[in-house]
């Protein structure tokens, strides 16, 4: 999905583009450095100095969460900052959506070609016990056959 697609699907048709709305929409947990420290139990002085001084993104437990350091920049940088973070996350949802949709092509080829082989183990079976019948059926013809011949010799005897 492109990133006008993302807007379209977050039902976002006009300027400007209300990038919370964006977040939400896609269940994008946007919080600050110090909310963000006080879940991770570090500080925001440590994050601004470790991971970035603006904001990052990173996934916790199934969801996104984006981190704003709203002490360190204005209005237009916290928009700029969440649109980045925002398009990080993009990313990774389509790639992890193309893993998902590989791995599932994967499996699928994969019990394909294991229903192939049953069949053609089914077959070969199949074809055996064919063969195994008309052995019996012969084996009995020439029981049958021993038999009648015994017969005719006792009673000629």
């Amino acid at each position: 999905m492109t990133a006008a697609g993302a807007l379209l699907h977050a039902g976002i048709t006009s300027l400007p583009v209300d990038l919370f709305r964006v977040a939400e929409h896609f269940s994008v947990k946007v919080v600050d450095y110090a909310a963000c420290a006080d879940i991770y139990d570090i500080t925001a002085e440590e994050l601004y100095r470790t991971v970035s001084t603006q904001g990052f993104s990173f996934m916790d437990d199934g969801q996104f969460i984006c981190a704003i350091n709203a002490a360190a920049c204005g209005k237009m940088r916290k928009r700029f900052t969440l649109a980045h973070e925002l398009s990080h996350i993009h990313i990774s949802l389509n790639q992890l959506r193309q893993r998902a949709i590989s791995t599932l092509l994967n499996k699928a080829n994969s019990t394909n070609i294991q229903f192939k082989q049953l069949l053609a183990n089914n077959q070969r079976l199949k074809s055996k016990r064919t063969k195994l019948k008309r052995l019996k059926r012969k084996e009995n013809l020439s029981v049958k056959q021993n038999l009648r011949y015994s017969l005719r010799r006792l009673a000629l005897e």
